[in-house]
């Protein structure tokens, strides 16, 4: 009789024992689910997300041209034209200003008489009828308007042609320039002196226009 109570009383501590296990293995798978850190982001996930936001541009950046044979440095400070939609780096010593709707300005501040009148085209511009409005622009200033070949600046701003003429006084020069990834397609109009040729200055403060 005690050795069948005995056998009993072994078989009981063996099932309670197993019992116990397995409550814990289920505690634990319980743990692994569903009371889980979240996992972080990596800091590439994160940057992921922002690549295709809008680059902010500095307030401030040295621009260089060349001006009379000499490499000329002065800082361009961020001017945005609400006229047009863009923004663009003018010199130190230039000033920018709204003309009239569809048209921005830039003059030198030593002489108003040398500026120029920047206007944004449509993209699906018609080019032929810009240029003959370019020309018979013009022909106000001289009945001889001659085309250039312009080698500055050329395979930045992609001029799609260029025309000047000028008198005893003034020279006018008109350059069409076509759109680009960041630039629209332009109509720069540069008025200066006869005895004054470089025009590097407002290029190179055209070459930093970016559409908004």
């Amino acid at each position: 009789m005690q050795k069948y109570l005995l056998i009993l009383l072994t078989a009981f501590m063996l099932t309670a024992c197993g019992t116990a296990q397995e409550n814990s293995k289920s505690d634990d798978s319980s743990l692994s689910t569903s009371d889980q850190v979240p996992k972080e982001r990596s800091p590439k996930e994160s940057s992921d997300t922002s690549s295709d936001e809008q680059t902010i541009r500095l307030p401030e950046q040295m621009l260089t041209y060349e001006n009379e044979g000499m490499q000329e440095e002065k800082m361009g400070f961020l001017k945005t034209s609400e006229n047009q939609k863009y923004s663009l780096y003018v010199l130190e010593g230039y000033t920018f200003t709204e003309e009239e709707p569809g048209k921005d300005v830039i003059y030198y501040d030593a002489n108003d008489a040398l500026w120029m009148r920047i206007e944004v085209l449509p993209n699906n511009v018609d080019w032929d009828k810009i240029e003959q409005e370019a020309i018979k622009g013009l022909e106000a200033v001289s009945a001889d308007v001659q085309k250039n070949s312009v080698t500055s600046y050329n395979e930045d701003l992609s001029f799609r042609s260029v025309y000047s003429a000028s008198n005893d006084k003034d020279r006018t020069t008109s350059y069409l320039v076509k759109e680009s990834d960041k630039r629209p397609a332009m109509r720069l109009t540069i008025f200066t002196p006869v005895e004054t040729e470089n025009v590097n200055a407002f290029l190179e403060m055209t070459r930093s226009i970016e559409n908004l």
